[in-house]
């Protein structure tokens, strides 16, 4: 790979190059001009005017703490762009840009090539970005998510875009982390989708066309569903929708629920549990919620707009439940057999160490229990 000379320029005018290298090869430039609201992209063999972007700085959502800007946009029709490239999202984070066309066919992952210089451009952008009181709010991922009505109940799929993070007890994890959370390891994803919250019991009535929930309530998450349960109900989805959705594998779940990358928050959107779960400590609050478990989507959600990855109920994934390696993986799917299948998030009869982001455990898939549900993947 040929790296390009780093140049960075900051003008009057709010100008940011960013020069990257593309992770599968190839170099690339990306300029921000604030002031007259566009973003160019171009790597060193294009012509100057083959790949300039608008946007629209109204639409801009950022989080500094966190540490990540999204804001979507549009070709400009009068340069030279394919017509079905249509729009665009940035979602430019401390250490990368990654960058995907609305219907989810082309998709790039920036690294920078002198990351001192880019965290400075990325920390000026912020700064400037919110001397403009543009809205800062978590960020709802502006990208390709996809929504499907099943008899008359509809639910969302969020678009999560591809990547490598570090799955396991990482750094805000504290000494709460367990030993089954270590070592940590490296994981590289493709992009896919996950739903936007756990699977309702109005989708598994409209799907099963029964009701097995303790506590009954249709924006409430389902429950005492066995692993193998879930399995009926995706293969009857899938059915009726002629889709292939699916568990989550454990790793696709971890990185849902982290947003995206590998630091950050402790819980799934926030260090401070209040604001994203139900658990112990706050699932009676109003005295009206017999059993615990609340209404879906009712917490504040992640990073990329996905909910209740924290506290409500636990969530069966894919794998099977087994000890962490140091090698890195690719799309890993877990073991081939086991005893327990892998639950994640925790729910609200656990304390708030069982509803970290790292935290895991595992249950068997021929048994139901009252506080473990399921969220899907596609």
């Amino acid at each position: 790979m040929i790296l390009l000379l780093f140049n960075i320029a900051f003008t009057s005018a709010q100008t940011y190059t960013f020069d990257m290298y593309e992770t599968t090869g190839g170099d690339c430039t990306i300029v921000i001009d604030l002031s007259r609201n566009f973003i160019k992209a171009k790597t060193k063999e294009m012509p100057d005017d083959l790949c300039v972007f608008f946007h629209n700085l109204s639409d801009c959502r950022i989080d500094d703490e966190k540490g990540i800007v999204g804001f979507s946009f549009s070709h400009n029709t009068s340069v030279k762009m394919r017509p079905d490239h249509g729009k665009h999202y940035f979602l430019i984070r401390k250490d990368a840009i990654f960058c995907s066309s609305n219907d989810g066919s082309h998709e790039f992952y920036f690294k920078p090539i002198n990351l001192d210089v880019y965290l400075f451009t990325y920390q000026q952008l912020i700064y400037d970005l919110s001397s403009r009181k543009t809205q800062k709010s978590q960020l709802v991922n502006p990208g390709y998510n996809l929504t499907f009505t099943v008899d008359g109940v509809t639910f969302t799929m969020v678009h999560v875009p591809g990547g490598t993070f570090t799955m396991g007890a990482t750094s805000e994890q504290g000494s709460d982390a367990l030993d089954d959370e270590k070592p940590t390891h490296n994981v590289t994803l493709n992009s896919y989708h996950i739903g936007q919250t756990e699977v309702t019991q109005a989708l598994w009535k409209a799907v099963m066309g029964s009701n097995p929930s303790c506590v009954k309530g249709d924006r409430r998450p389902v429950v005492n569903v066995s692993w193998n349960d879930c399995q009926t109900f995706i293969s009857r989805l899938n059915a009726k929708t002629c889709k292939q959705f699916r568990l989550p594998t454990e790793a696709e779940w971890e990185y849902a629920a982290r947003g995206g990358h590998s630091g950050g928050y402790k819980y799934a959107g926030s260090d401070n549990i209040d604001n994203v779960a139900w658990y112990w400590d706050n699932y009676d609050e109003g005295g009206i919620h017999e059993g615990g478990i609340h209404n879906v989507a009712t917490k504040s959600p992640n990073i990329l707009g996905i909910y209740d990855m924290s506290g409500n109920v636990c969530e069966w994934c894919h794998d099977w439940f087994a000890n962490y390696d140091t090698l890195p993986e690719t799309n890993p799917k877990g073991q081939l057999t086991g005893t327990n299948r892998v639950i994640r998030g925790g729910c609200w009869i656990w304390w708030a160490n069982g509803c970290r982001i790292s935290n895991r455990d595992g249950a068997s898939p021929f048994r139901s229990f009252d506080t473990i549900g399921l969220r899907l993947a596609l």
